[in-house]
């Protein structure tokens, strides 16, 4: 295998004149709009980088979106929102980045990107994220929310349900194992799906120091799935086989 060295070479000229400052590179300036200016009039923008404002939604895996900053999870005004990609900002190995879905998931930022239309009407279909705004980077974090008041946390089809009693006391002993215990530890919640109430099979356990009600307990499994940086909760799956219970590590 024949590997190719490229050498930068630098050129002095002796008596000649001192070089001058080097030029920046020009910078493309981004257009100031909105999502519904974007939505309205997609060929104005098409190839533009774009600033504006919005609210992420969940944010993970297959879907990314950034919705207008007044929507709310009782009125995420989907019709109103765009699939975005982040620039994953990649350093010296091409194959590794960083993806911000956790970093920026249902919070309000100002962001920068570049809009492509291709995904946006019917006539291509996309797969993955379908997104238009590319290689995304926000520039400011606006507000923060836990993800109970988070876009697209309630879109879980199976619902979490306090577990029973018996199931709560044996998972929070395995979780606990002793030794966070008492007034000045954390509380622990065990929680069922609605498709298994009773917990026969699978449960998930909790532990939270939070304070804020919005913030102390997951509101659906897409909470567990997808948490928040202001989430004050961490859970975990559990298992029962022959009786006897199973906690996942993460």
């Amino acid at each position: 295998m024949m590997t190719l060295l490229l050498l930068s070479t630098v050129a002095i000229m002796v008596g000649g004149p001192a070089p001058g400052p080097r030029s920046a590179t020009p910078r493309i300036a981004e257009v100031v709009t909105s999502l519904d200016d974007i939505i309205s009039q997609p060929d104005d923008y098409n190839g533009t980088s774009v600033r504006l404002v919005g609210q992420i939604d969940r944010c993970q895996g297959w879907g990314c979106r950034v919705c207008p900053k007044e929507a709310t999870p009782e009125n995420p005004m989907s019709s109103r929102c765009l699939s975005l990609s982040w620039d994953w900002q990649r350093g010296t190995t091409p194959a590794r980045g960083f993806s911000f879905d956790a970093v920026y998931r249902y919070a309000t930022v100002e962001l920068i990107a570049r809009f492509d239309k291709s995904c946006l009407g019917k006539e291509v279909i996309c797969t993955d994220r379908a997104s238009v705004l590319l290689d995304a980077r926000a520039i400011h974090v606006l507000k923060r929310r836990p993800s109970a008041l988070g876009l697209g946390s309630r879109s879980e089809r199976d619902r979490l349900v306090d577990a029973p009693a018996e199931t709560t006391a044996d998972l929070t002993t395995l979780l606990a194992d002793g030794f966070e215990r008492g007034p000045a530890g954390p509380d622990y919640r065990a929680y069922a799906y609605q498709s298994d109430p009773v917990a026969a099979k699978a449960a998930v356990i909790c532990r939270s120091y939070g304070k804020d009600d919005n913030a102390k307990w997951p509101i659906d499994a897409a909470a567990v799935l997808a948490p928040s940086s202001e989430d004050r909760f961490r859970c975990y799956w559990a298992d029962r086989s022959d009786g006897r219970w199973f906690i996942h590590p993460d």
